[in-house]
């Protein structure tokens, strides 16, 4: 049985390596292909999950030194208030710069 799982694994490898040659050419983006709104939506996504797994333990930990147990889902959202400031004062800055 391991011979034969192995001997198929083997063979998708195989024929996935061979058809790997055979996609098209990479094009980079163009400045003007996507609107600025996008750009800024995606900073603004990036910034919110990027901060969120950071701003759980803060609000964990200050939670705990209050002595206060919320429980999960509202340290949750009150973490996701806190990614989601530090991604609306970021695109505020940016618009601040811009000017």
């Amino acid at each position: 049985m391991k011979r034969v799982l192995a001997s198929i694994l083997v063979l998708c490898i195989a024929l996935s390596l061979s058809y790997a040659n055979e996609l098209p050419a990479y094009t980079p983006y163009e400045a003007s292909e996507f609107p600025q709104w996008a750009h800024d939506l995606r900073r603004g996504e990036t910034l919110f999950f990027g901060s969120l797994p950071l701003a759980y333990p803060v609000v964990s930990l200050a939670l705990s030194a209050f002595k206060a147990d919320l429980g999960f889902w509202p340290t949750i959202g009150i973490s996701a208030g806190i990614a989601l400031s530090i991604a609306i004062t970021d695109y505020i800055l940016g618009i601040i710069n811009e000017k």
